[in-house]
């Protein structure tokens, strides 16, 4: 493919060499043609410093990831995703290649429990039995890998169905004072990129589309997707044949919050004068 020259360097897109600038105050930005997943990565690098300046100190905050792509072969994304560190990509079980071997092996993942709809959500075990919820354990207290495959293996010529959506949502973790005095962490995303080009050395040669957007219910709502991949995702040395989510619905334990409940009751009653 060296010597092919790329669609996005045809004449006809000669207009579209560079990002243009979109949305609220211009911050936001679209690519076409050939410059998409340079696009991706420059993006990445750029939201450690988003995040700080967003923040105060105090905050302790710091860049988180979420993405799903069906094949990674980048170096610049892996790289860029490897500066930020706390990501969980998921990929089609097609995947593989000395990139993704990188992005699994040298990230450091995500704490599950930034995610709201994960916290309770864990591996079952041997017996297939749901983890349990009681007051001082949560399933959801691990950590999730940097990389985590979904779908089906394709056997031959066999057509499958894939993990085709490519979006990456640019989120910051963080720490803030409760109600209650304590201290609670957060997940808040901050930005969306989508587009048509897969996280690939080769998407350089395509016709593509990629765009960043700050819009907040944007953010939210691809969030909520990642989370639902997340679900139906397994660990990357999975050998289904098929769809076989890792993550159940924990069964939460009554009577161990009633009893704690219970207890908490007694301690605040007020002693007979």
């Amino acid at each position: 493919m060296d010597d092919t020259p790329p669609l996005g360097a045809y004449r006809a897109f000669q207009d579209f060499a560079g990002p243009r600038l979109w949305g609220p105050g211009n911050t936001w930005r679209a690519t076409y043609g050939r410059g998409v997943v340079a696009d991706l990565a420059e993006g990445l690098r750029a939201h450690p410093a988003a995040v700080h300046q967003r923040f105060p100190g105090k905050a302790e905050a710091y860049p988180v990831v979420l993405g799903c792509v069906p094949w990674i072969t980048s170096r610049e994304v892996v790289d860029a995703l490897l500066a930020i560190g706390n990501y969980c990509v998921v990929v089609d079980k097609s995947a593989y290649g000395p990139q993704l071997d990188r992005l699994s092996s040298e990230g450091e993942g995500v704490w599950q429990m930034l995610l709201r709809d994960l916290q309770d959500w864990g591996p079952s075990d041997e017996g297939g039995r749901h983890p349990v919820v009681h007051p001082y354990h949560m399933p959801g207290d691990r950590g999730l890998e940097p990389v985590r495959v979904v779908g089906w293996r394709q056997r031959g010529k066999e057509k499958v169905p894939l993990l085709h959506a490519k979006l990456a949502v640019c989120c910051a973790a963080y720490t803030w004072e409760s109600d209650g005095g304590g201290w609670d962490d957060h997940l808040l995303p901050m930005s969306v990129w989508m587009g048509s080009a897969n996280w690939t050395t080769a998407s350089q040669w395509h016709i593509e589309f990629g765009a960043w957007s700050h819009d907040e219910a944007l953010a939210k709502d691809s969030l909520d997707f990642l989370t639902a991949v997340i679900k139906l995702s397994e660990p990357q040395g999975s050998v289904a044949g098929r769809p076989s989510p890792e993550l159940v619905a924990g069964e939460w334990d009554d009577d161990a919050f009633a009893e704690l409940m219970s207890e908490y009751s007694e301690a605040e009653e007020p002693e007979p004068e």
